[in-house]
């Protein structure tokens, strides 16, 4: 077979001759470019459950961390596990007093080969860390996809000083699988106490005001994908609250899904299947609201090819280019 002077061509330049040695097949073939006859080409789009926001004047939760990986081969004739993460729950509250903990960090999704090697994960997309809590002893954001934010209630400094209690950061963009997360906002005091939101896919979680009159932290935005066809907003923060309902609280990061919960408000929770993150919750008449929990993640596969077989009922729907989407909503396998 005759060589090529210089570079070769790529398979996907239109200028190829359509003739290729055996290496360059093989290196295409290594580069994921030309699909071996062992596996499948794919999209997969997979987000961790969101974190639970806090309680008493308290941080939203963060976001489950988000990954949309491309042209990715997976293995023909082999199970592949899905797992699908739970959104943390809110940190509780009651009447007279507050527990001081933090909402739970959402449960990681994932997608794993079913093999031998119980290691053999594909990629992870690591559940959001829980919003802070106030009170004395209140537990402090914590990490996670995208990372919990802070509250403003205490520091256990004077109050003389404006007092900045940190979100917490994200680990999804620091890790080896990639992806999306951001830190948490902060939570300011200084006479008031007014919380800072969770971070989001798209953007991280902006900090609360500080004094009487501010603001509670809007949450991070949400990281839109179009992976089944439409693009819309996933992985949201959860909106931080405020004192006594002092001033406007705010919606989380994919519109209403994790707003920040104001009085016993439900609506602090966030919506299922988006890995938001859940609105923290205010204190108000002696009473410590609970978080707002967070929301479920999801794991969606973009294919040409057809699964032989699947469980966990997926949703299948078509994008609309002649692609197959498979949707979970909960845990379940497939194998191509």
């Amino acid at each position: 077979m005759g060589r090529y002077i210089g570079s070769s061509p790529s398979i996907l330049n239109s200028g190829a001759s359509g003739v290729f040695s055996l290496n360059q097949v093989a290196n295409q073939v290594g580069e994921s470019v030309w699909p071996s006859a062992d596996a499948v080409s794919a999209d997969y789009l997979v987000i961790g459950g969101g974190g639970g926001g806090g309680s008493d004047n308290a941080g939203g939760g963060g976001a489950g961390g988000l990954v949309w990986d491309k042209d990715k081969s997976l293995n023909k004739n082999t199970l592949i596990n899905i797992q699908v993460g739970s959104g943390g729950t809110g940190a509780p509250g009651s009447a007279g007093s507050s527990s001081g903990a933090r909402g739970s960090s959402g449960d990681n999704s994932f997608l794993q080969y079913d093999t031998a090697d119980s290691a053999d994960f594909i990629t992870v997309g690591f559940g959001g860390g829980g919003g802070a809590s106030g009170q004395s002893g209140g537990m402090p954001a914590g990490p996670g996809g995208s990372g919990g934010g802070g509250q403003g209630e205490n520091g256990g400094t004077s109050e003389a000083a404006i007092l900045t209690q940190n979100g917490a950061i994200a680990t999804q963009p620091t890790s080896i699988y990639g992806g999306f997360g951001n830190d948490g906002g902060y939570g300011y005091r200084l006479g008031g106490t007014n919380q800072g939101g969770g971070g989001g896919g798209g953007g991280a979680g902006n900090s609360g005001g500080w004094g009487e009159a501010a603001s509670a932290g809007r949450a991070g935005g949400g990281f839109n994908c179009d992976i089944t066809g439409t693009s819309i907003p996933y992985a949201g923060g959860g909106g931080g609250a405020n004192e006594n309902n002092k001033t406007t609280w705010f919606y989380g990061g994919t519109n209403t899904a994790g707003q920040g919960g104001r009085s016993s408000n439900s609506e602090k929770h966030a919506e299922a299947n988006f890995g938001d993150g859940g609105g923290g919750a205010s204190y108000a008449s002696s009473n410590w609201y609970a978080g707002g929990n967070g929301g479920s993640g999801i794991v969606i596969i973009r294919t040409l090819a057809t699964a032989s077989a699947t469980t966990g009922s997926p949703t299948v729907d078509s994008d609309g280019l002649g692609y197959n989407v498979y949707s979970y909503t909960g845990s379940g396998s497939i194998t191509f």
